[in-house]
């Protein structure tokens, strides 16, 4: 059902007119929908195991006063990864993020991350501040806690041992009605290797400090 809701949000965004597009970067194809009209220029990025649709609601809101790019990361949503790869570790996103960027940092964007896109945003501002003018992080992953090591492992082991009900219920202030219709899917999506093995590779050095932050 998740699956569907995602085939549904494109769609709907296509049949309004947003432009739907394409990147290359480190041999994935990066894809990314691009709305609204203005000199500003706000690129959201979502979580793990998320997708950019699920921006949809928020960039309507912003679309009036800002040109809007919401990219898939590669191995969610549309975005697809270089053919062989099940999954890509985190200095890959990192890099990956980077040459997407690029191509706009004469304009300077606005970078809207949440949990893992906030995680890869600072990140990419620490390699490279010319790329954007600010971050504005929701709810980021990665940043340095009390015994690292046990909070990474109880979260994989959480992603893969949780049903989607409850991760969905962890995961939302105000789960919807509907919840057990997207269970499955959150569930799906959360237990496969593209989530899992990027959780099992990530490094102490990936891991944001208080000096960095």
């Amino acid at each position: 059902m998740l699956e569907v809701a995602r085939q549904l949000a494109h769609y709907t965004l296509r049949m309004r007119g947003v432009g739907h597009h394409e990147q290359q970067v480190i041999g994935a194809t990066m894809r990314y929908y691009r709305m609204g009209k203005g000199p500003r220029l706000v690129i959201l990025l979502h979580g793990l195991g998320d997708s950019a649709t699920n921006w949809r609601a928020v960039a309507h809101g912003i679309q009036q006063h800002a040109e809007v790019i919401i990219p898939d990361l590669p191995g969610f949503g549309r975005s697809s990864l270089p053919t062989g790869d099940v999954f890509w570790p985190h200095r890959a996103y990192r890099k990956a993020l980077v040459e997407f960027l690029e191509p706009w940092a004469d304009r300077q964007p606005i970078i809207v991350g949440n949990s893992m896109g906030g995680w890869l945003s600072v990140q990419m501002m620490l390699d490279r501040p010319d790329l954007c003018q600010r971050a504005i992080l929701i709810n980021p992953g990665g940043v340095l806690v009390p015994e690292p090591e046990i909070a990474r492992e109880t979260f994989r082991e959480f992603l893969a041992t949780a049903d989607g009900r409850v991760i969905l219920a962890k995961l939302l202030h105000r789960p919807p009605q509907a919840i057990g219709l997207l269970a499955s899917g959150i569930e799906r999506q959360m237990r496969s290797p593209v989530v899992q093995q990027f959780l099992s590779t990530i490094e102490d050095a990936d891991i944001l400090l208080p000096a960095d932050l």
